[in-house]
């Protein structure tokens, strides 16, 4: 399981217009214990499929244990999303 620190959820942009509930969602974050990324490397994941608490499982497959999020991120989280769960940051 890599773990993936710093995250935040973001929206990767496409040159053609895609309505909101089309656009893809994936983590940008900090990644760890990751053979193919050097530690604290930032990435960006495939789409998130299952969310468990701060587990996360991506398209790809890849697992996730989500560590502490971005501070600006978290911040916006809370200022717009009162009922927001950081012990279950993400929905599907």
């Amino acid at each position: 399981m890599y773990r993936l620190e710093q995250w935040k959820v973001v929206t990767i942009e496409d040159t053609r217009y895609e309505s909101p509930e089309l656009q893809r969602k994936v983590l940008a974050g900090r990644v760890y214990n990751n053979p193919h990324f050097k530690d604290g490397e930032k990435i960006y994941t495939s789409r998130p499929l299952v969310a468990k608490g701060r587990i996360i499982k991506t398209l790809s497959g890849s697992v996730y244990r989500l560590g502490e999020p971005d501070p600006e991120y978290l911040e916006w989280m809370k200022e717009n999303y009162p009922n927001f769960d950081p012990e279950n940051p993400i929905k599907i």
